[in-house]
């Protein structure tokens, strides 16, 4: 999650992005659209976190 705000951060478009992640490392065709795919996924994260487990920490009143 916090890698997906890492990454918008260190590359600011999606021709850096691209040439990073699709060419430099391997990681795919070149056709991800990651401006739009990176924030998806961190809110979905985020989503999940919510759902699925528990707070850590909870107000003592």
């Amino acid at each position: 999650m916090s890698e997906c705000s890492q990454a918008l951060a260190l590359f600011h478009t999606e021709e850096q992005l691209d040439a990073f992640f699709c060419e430099a490392m391997g990681g795919g065709s070149g056709s991800e659209d990651f401006l739009d795919f990176f924030p998806l996924l961190a809110r979905h994260c985020v989503d999940h976190l919510k759902e699925a487990h528990s707070p850590l920490w909870t107000p003592s009143r």
